[in-house]
């Protein structure tokens, strides 16, 4: 009878298989050709011992929870063959070979030969059942453990990152900043610091010369001295005196614990902040809105709501008030420059009055007339470098001037409000503005650019940088909470 011989291929399971030697006589099969492959008689008996053998593995598989495959690859079959022949061989069951397997491949292969013996014998069946179960289990633990194990080291990972995250966030340090993205990291990593002590709105804030004292005032009359590690009102010194608003106040250019204030009762008054004591009361012709220093701390300006400015000398203890002038038009703030050279008045018409002082006979006279704006000019501030002032104005614009030509360089026109209030950092790298909206801009002077945005919770009326560190003093007003306004804060970095 003709044989049909099978391709190798189409019966992997006969490679290695314990029931088929190739090319040996094998009684229980009957004969096998000489050249090693079954007849076809035999060919049919395996094919149907094979449909078997799949219909066991699926429900061993079934039984045991697992999905995979009905069909298996010759190297797989292979792979599983040879297990389970050396399992027969040294009396180990397939369930000990499938227990010591670490992945679902192997859980697979060793059920697969497991389905294979148990062809051979039926008791087999249930033990490659059980064998399924165990490797099921066995595999499920491990890749639970397994898991377990990713998801703690990613979790250690992770706890690592916000570590490194929340470390990088305080390591940024304050320098001459080469690339401004480094700047805005810094800004960004700042927080506040609340004073708190003032029982209604604070219009003004002032570091001293040296850094070491805060001073607030505002329409509680009260000012409050408070010193940079303090933030609570029983750490503040409170100096009484005052009979109605105080409008502005600034320390002497000179001396640390010499106080000015201005106030809306026609006084002005110099306070010694060692002892809490004022020491001197200037009476006005007018309610005073704005104060300067000249830059030795021998004299004071003032303006006043009836726009006049008078020129005091701290040194004459009767009639200090030297000069007066009054004008017709709008004054609102006033300045010397650094080197006591030039005086600055801002205007309602929008231009800038500069003009030359002469500190012999303390007066002023006309310089020049600027066009700076189209809109009342409310403030002016001078670069600690000498090299600019910044003007504040009502069309929400901030323009930077050379101070030795006299022309504008650039403008800041982030904001949408009237400017209230400018300050530049103590090494002229930056500008502080703000206006009614609840933000602070910090612009680069250089450049121009905006560098980081300060969200507040209410807008702004002054503003005062420190005159050595990156820290930032601010008053507000929330016309919808008093008890904002009361506050005064810091913005910056804290030890």
């Amino acid at each position: 009878m003709n044989e049909k011989v099978p391709n190798r291929g189409q019966f992997p399971f006969m490679l290695n298989n314990p029931n088929v030697v190739m090319g040996h006589h094998n009684i229980s099969h009957g004969g096998y050709s000489n050249i090693g492959y079954p007849s076809y008689q035999q060919q049919q008996i395996l094919i149907q011992q094979q449909h078997q053998q799949q219909q066991q593995q699926q429900q061993s598989h079934s039984s045991s929870g697992g999905n995979f495959s009905s069909t298996t690859s010759p190297t797989t079959s292979k792979d599983s063959s040879s297990s389970n022949k050396e399992a027969s061989t040294t009396g180990t069951t397939s369930k000990d070979t499938s227990s010591s397997s670490s992945s679902s491949s192997s859980s697979k292969d060793n059920t697969s030969s497991s389905s294979t013996s148990s062809s051979k014998d039926n008791s087999s069946s249930s033990s490659s059942s059980s064998s399924s179960k165990d490797t099921s289990s066995t595999s499920k633990e491990s890749s639970s453990s397994t898991t377990s194990s990713t998801s703690k080291d990613n979790s250690s990972s992770s706890n690592s990152k916000d570590s490194s995250s929340k470390e990088a966030k305080t390591n940024t340090p304050y320098t001459q900043f080469k690339n401004l993205s480094d700047a805005t990291k810094y800004f960004s990593e700042c927080t506040f610091k609340e004073y708190q002590g003032h029982k209604k709105k604070v219009n003004s804030v002032a570091w001293s010369c040296d850094g070491k004292k805060l001073a607030s005032g505002g329409m509680d009359h009260l000012v409050k001295v408070w010193t940079l590690d303090a933030h609570k009102s029983k750490d503040s010194m409170e100096l009484r005196g005052h009979t109605d608003t105080i409008e502005q106040l600034k320390w002497s250019p000179v001396a640390p614990d010499v106080l000015a204030t201005a106030s809306s009762d026609k006084t002005v008054r110099i306070w010694d902040a060692k002892t809490g004591k004022c020491t001197t009361i200037i009476n006005t012709p007018g309610e005073n809105i704005n104060l300067g220093w000249s830059p030795d701390g021998t004299l004071i300006a003032i303006g006043n709501k009836e726009d006049n400015v008078s020129i005091i000398d701290l040194k004459r203890a009767e009639e200090p008030i030297v000069r007066t002038y009054k004008y017709q038009h709008e004054i609102n703030e006033i300045s010397w420059d650094n080197k006591g050279e030039l005086f600055f008045l801002t205007t309602g018409t929008g231009i800038l009055e500069v003009m030359a002082w002469m500190p012999d006979q303390k007066k002023y006279n006309p310089l020049k007339s600027i066009n700076a704006h189209t809109s009342n000019l409310y403030t002016i501030e001078i670069d600690p470098l000498g090299r600019y002032f910044a003007i504040g104005a009502a069309d929400s614009v901030i323009t930077l001037w050379d101070i030795e030509e006299m022309f504008c360089v650039r403008s800041f026109t982030r904001l949408n409000q009237p400017v209230r209030a400018t300050s530049f950092s103590s090494d002229g790298q930056f500008l502080a503005y703000s206006s009614e909206d609840p933000i602070i801009e910090i612009g680069h002077v250089e450049t121009g650019q905006a560098v980081y945005q300060v969200n507040l919770d209410v807008g702004l009326n002054s503003i005062a940088w420190h005159p050595t560190l990156p820290l930032i003093a601010f008053s507000g007003e929330d016309k919808d909470s008093k008890d904002s306004s009361c506050i005064v804060r810091v913005f910056g970095k804290f030890n």
